[in-house]
């Protein structure tokens, strides 16, 4: 397999519980996921879903879809269900 310098350095400098996963392609498929996604912010995507609100020109099924996407961003596990329709009804502009 070809790789360029960076990613020759980023190789280099992955840390492998055994000298056998240094040479084993999964072990370094994973290390370089955990370098180029990282780690999610969960903080930043709770932040995301509370703040998200329908606006009066968006559709609302479009509204919802937003909702459920956050929600598995969120990864609110076996509450996630509960916490969409809190979250269009928080979400909900009302006008008079």
């Amino acid at each position: 397999m070809c790789v360029g310098s960076e990613a020759y350095d980023v190789y280099r400098t992955m840390q492998f519980d055994s000298e056998e996963d240094f040479k084993q392609i999964d072990s370094i498929v994973a290390g370089f996921e955990a370098f180029c996604i990282g780690k999610v912010n969960v903080t930043c995507k709770h932040y995301r879903f509370n703040k998200c609100t329908h606006e009066s020109i968006e559709r609302f099924d479009v509204f919802r879809g937003e909702i459920r996407h956050l929600a598995r961003a969120c990864d609110f596990g076996t509450v996630e269900e509960s916490m969409i329709p809190d979250c269009i009804v928080v979400g909900k502009k009302m006008t008079m």
